[in-house]
């Protein structure tokens, strides 16, 4: 009843603002709403931005705090129809963030691999070791350790295909090879 009661009292808000805005208003609300629902896009251009001016990947490394957080605010705002977006490097690092509910239960959850030496011995993984994590509900950071596998992103084809562009650039929509879905 009180959710019923709660869109009942934002109808009628929305109806006294609509009967006060003049064509002007309406443009710009209208202008809002598509930048609110264009948030996607942004974080998009963002991420893409940020390696092309050399913020998320120089001369000192991957600046992995910043692109973990431009891609879990990328991966909430997805449709549940991509499952994984990730980012992989030159030098084996890799960070992954997964939609909410499919590694964790009720979480998003990410991966993450500081470049080809990266070992998990608590996962008997001594080298190339994909840590999964469960991702921080507000932040993205990762948190609990929950799982781990051999991984190298320099092995997939959607790595390979931009390699050989020589670009920084979104790929295609790939199908992941352990899910079998599209990632």
């Amino acid at each position: 009843m009180l959710s019923e009661m709660h869109i009942f009292l934002i109808f009628i808000n929305l109806a006294s603002i609509t009967a006060t805005f003049d064509s002007s208003a309406q443009t710009r609300a209208v202008t809002v709403i598509d930048d609110v629902l264009s948030v996607a896009d942004t974080h998009s251009t963002l991420i893409q931005n940020g390696f092309g001016n050399r913020l998320l990947l120089n001369d000192t490394g991957i600046e992995f705090e910043s692109l973990g957080g431009l891609l879990f605010a990328q991966i909430t705002t997805m449709t549940t129809s991509f499952y994984h977006l990730w980012a992989g490097f030159e030098n084996a690092a890799f960070l992954g963030y997964y939609q909410y509910d499919i590694n964790v239960e009720d979480r998003y959850s990410l991966s993450w691999q500081s470049n080809e030496n990266y070992s998990c011995p608590e996962y008997n993984v001594n080298t190339s070791c994909r840590e999964i994590f469960v991702a921080n509900r507000k932040t993205g950071v990762k948190t609990t350790s929950v799982d781990a596998a051999l991984y190298d992103c320099r092995e997939r084809a959607w790595y390979s295909d931009t390699k050989q562009h020589v670009s920084k650039r979104w790929t295609s929509l790939y199908i992941d090879r352990a899910a079998g879905k599209p990632a």
